[in-house]
């Protein structure tokens, strides 16, 4: 590979090496890049060391040899160089992404999301550096791993506007995680930093930051609207978004608590802002509790197992999986669900009230090398320890010795703890019994249970409390939205408007399509738009951006209005927008009939 002179210089300052740091060593750059070229890392970090001690540390030896030694995978004296780099020529954004780059699996994710940015402040915006990208995806990575989930999520979205030329690729990276449902949507959705007002005073410096923020360097962004000095929501507002994009658990609350106070009461931009503030906190402050496991010494291992297999207050599970099956750590001789009472002869006739519900799974272990024979019973629920721990001991009954351990096996959330079941079905249950249960005990624990249960979310009181006081309403209300999209991600057909009215709260009406712009719309709000007025780009819009997010509400009220119309948009795959409305029939002629639109379709 040819190097001259009028070439970029390799140091990334996107000058010509004739007029930057490698005009006096052209010819040698030029060998150092066949080199590279040629996969002869360690030659070439020689012949770079050699240079740096004639030449001293010029920025693009420095850049040649971070690259060499990134090629050749050695990560931690890449960082060493990257940090040189960076102490030689502090504005250079290669320097900035290539200690990104090299921040190793264990980094701080501060730390590395501070590299990244600082490069994405100091890059040209017309060309990023080559190695920007690279950096991106490890710093993604790395908060994703630190469980910075909003971070992680919105530098995987900068990775995807910035491999235009790849968007395939791109798209498959991203997709994984918007369609996965149990991530909310809130989370996921559009969020967009607010135009500045007309004829504002700091305007100037606002689109400043804007375009900072259009590469993707959110920090340096938000210093700038930090720096403005006004008082307006559209500052706020735009802090807000900007420490959502970065992930900021600390000033993302405080901004979108203080944007929230600037809106109308209990509007809809008030109940968000609270959503985001509780998102981004639940990220550091996680509301759950510890899931135990009791392990008993067995005399007897063969009676202890002829017990429970005949037992009526145990189901065995025949093909138990394991996950630490392997020569060091054998698999039990058997699994057993451990039940709160007898397994009934049919479910044919049965109540609620006479459901099973698991106490435990229990793993029986024969004696080993290092240990006795014993059986760990891990408790299904966190809510009660102390009322299922007599519970196993009776199922156990003698043939289990004194108790050897009482350990922390998990963590659970406290709501989805408290009200969640464990159900085993009886034989002969009808699936039409099992469905219509399930919606009874959600219902009951939604509006029963949830009101009264302290939260850390609402530091410790409950949502009954919460609405008696002043400022908790908006707590609980975007408590409720948050909870509501994550069910109806799952099952389309929930609201949660009566636990509302059982809080005396306001139920989120619907919603006039004619009165917004659905380019820039929240996406929580798709499903409450009056479907038999929308447009059909805005139907389009709404059906396109509900299957890229995966949100089931706003797919099927977009789906039925779009099958119920003569027209239908040219740009949707109209076989995968009557397959979407299989699951919802109502009866087997109806799926039949939508499975032959769908095949008609897709000939078309």
């Amino acid at each position: 590979m040819a190097v001259e002179s009028s070439d970029l210089c390799p140091c990334g300052s996107n000058k010509k090496i004739k007029f930057c740091c490698g005009q006096a060593i052209a010819p040698e750059l030029e060998k150092i890049a066949r080199s590279l070229e040629g996969e002869q890392f360690m030659a070439a970090i020689e012949r770079l060391k050699t240079l740096i001690d004639q030449h001293g540390e010029l920025p693009c030896l420095l850049a040649l040899k971070g690259l060499a030694l990134i090629s050749s995978g050695q990560v931690q004296e890449a960082h060493a160089n990257a940090g040189q780099f960076c102490e030689l020529d502090p504005d250079n954004a290669t320097a900035w992404a290539q200690r990104a780059l090299t921040v190793g699996e264990d980094a701080d994710a501060d730390l590395a999301l501070g590299y990244l940015q600082k490069s994405l402040e100091l890059a040209d915006p017309s060309q990023l550096a080559p190695i920007t990208l690279p950096a991106l995806q490890v710093v993604t990575d790395v908060l994703f791993q630190s469980g910075n989930a909003f971070g992680g999520f919105w530098h995987l979205s900068l990775q995807l506007a910035f491999q235009r030329n790849d968007q395939q690729s791109s798209l498959m990276q991203v997709l994984p995680f918007t369609q996965n449902r149990s991530i909310p949507l809130l989370l996921k959705q559009q969020l967009q930093i607010p135009d500045a007002p007309a004829e504002s005073a700091w305007q100037q410096q606002y689109e400043e930051a804007l375009v900072l923020a259009g590469r993707g360097a959110w920090m340096a962004s938000r210093e700038v609207i930090l720096a403005i000095d006004a008082d307006d929501p559209t500052l706020t507002q735009a802090v807000a978004c900007l420490s959502t994009f970065l992930g900021d658990t600390q000033q993302g609350p405080i901004s979108w608590r203080r944007f929230g106070a600037t809106c109308e009461p209990e509007s809809d931009e008030a109940v968000e802002a609270e959503a985001y503030a509780q998102l981004l906190q639940n990220q550091v402050a996680t509301d759950t509790v510890d899931l135990v496991t009791l392990t008993y010494a067995v005399a007897d291992v063969e009676k202890l197992q002829e017990q429970l297999v005949s037992s009526r207050q145990v189901r065995f599970v025949p093909d138990f999986q394991w996950p630490a099956a392997d020569a060091d750590n054998p698999p039990p001789r058997a699994a057993f669900i451990l039940l709160d009472r007898e397994m009934p002869d049919s479910g044919e006739q049965i109540s609620i009230e006479q459901v099973p519900q698991a106490v435990a799974t229990a793993c029986l272990f024969g004696k080993q090398t290092d240990q006795e024979a014993r059986i760990e019973c891990a408790l299904v629920s966190a809510a009660d320890p102390e009322r299922d721990k007599p519970l196993v001991e009776q199922v156990l009954g003698e043939l289990a010795a004194e108790l050897q351990s009482r350990e922390t096996s998990g963590q659970v959330g406290t709501a989805a703890d408290a009200l969640s079941w464990h159900p085993v079905w009886p034989e002969k249950t009808s699936s039409d019994t099992i469905q219509q249960f399930n919606v009874d005990q959600r219902n009951t624990a939604l509006e029963e249970k949830w009101p009264e249960l302290p939260l850390a979310t609402f530091d410790g009181a409950s949502a009954r409390q919460m609405v008696e006081n002043e400022g908790g309403r908006i707590k609980v209300m975007a408590a409720i939205l948050l909870m509501e999209t994550n069910i109806q991600a799952m099952d389309h057909l929930i609201d949660l408007d009566s636990l509302r009215q059982n809080l005396g709260l306001t139920a989120p009406g619907p919603i006039d399509p004619e009165t917004i712009d659905i380019k820039g719309y929240p996406d929580i709000r798709f499903s409450r738009l009056l479907p038999n007025k929308m447009s059909m780009d805005q139907l389009t819009t709404v059906y396109s951006r509900g299957v890229f997010l995966g949100n089931s509400r706003a797919i099927i009220l977009a789906a039925r209005e779009i099958t119920s119309r003569e027209e239908k948009p040219e740009n949707l795959n109209m076989a995968e927008v009557y397959g979407s409305l299989v699951e919802t029939a109502s009866s087997n002629s109806e799926r039949i009939e939508l499975l032959q639109k769908c095949r008609q379709a897709a000939h078309d």
